[in-house]
């Protein structure tokens, strides 16, 4: 399994009630599932369809530099369980950031923030996008329920790595009515006067 994250548009009434009125003006909805993966400036350059710490990268990003906290949760729960796992890591030079060995030559961050990266997943369509990275320990850390060989009997907890929830849709959503707003700007206004626009 994973450790990516798959959005279509399903599950929240909001959003897709918001897409349906999108879909009757400009049908293709790429650019906005574009902005849910990064910044994306709206096409009159006014400003982010969705602003960059509610994207995937964004987030993700602010995870990795913050120890877990971001946009859509809380802190990382440290290594003070793992005490010999914490010990090992200090030893190596690993340093004391969560999920990232100082100079690794292949971080795990790297696959989900550098979309060069063989691990790296990212498609977007006009109906949702897949992105993530292909890690396995990515997929392992992110949901932890798992035990290491040097701190036996110690369960190494989840580190949500791509989270997005209710928030995410909101700000899905928003980015929808800024888009539909946008593109209604820069329609003709005698063709959608009859909408009152």
């Amino acid at each position: 399994m994973a450790g990516f994250i798959d959005l279509k548009l399903t599950g929240v009434e909001t959003v897709n009630q918001i897409l349906s009125v999108a879909d009757k003006f400009f049908g293709n909805q790429e650019l906005l599932w574009q902005a849910v993966v990064r910044e994306t400036r709206l096409p009159n350059g006014s400003g982010p369809i969705i602003p960059n710490r509610y994207t995937l990268e964004g987030s993700v990003q602010e995870a990795f530099e913050r120890g877990g906290a971001n946009t859509y949760g809380g802190a990382w729960l440290g290594l003070w369980r793992e005490p010999n796992y914490r010990a090992y890591k200090d030893r190596k030079g690993g340093g004391s950031r969560m999920l990232i060995w100082d100079g690794s030559r292949d971080p795990m961050f790297a696959s989900f923030l550098d979309r060069r990266h063989p691990e790296h997943i990212e498609e977007v369509t006009s109906t949702g996008v897949r992105w993530g990275s292909s890690m396995t320990r990515a997929s392992r850390l992110s949901a932890g329920g798992f035990t290491q060989r040097w701190d036996r009997g110690v369960v190494v907890p989840a580190r949500p790595i791509v989270r997005f929830g209710s928030k995410g849709a909101a700000q899905l959503a928003k980015g929808g009515a800024r888009l539909l707003l946008d593109r209604v700007r820069g329609a003709k206004r005698g063709v959608l006067g009859r909408f009152g626009l």
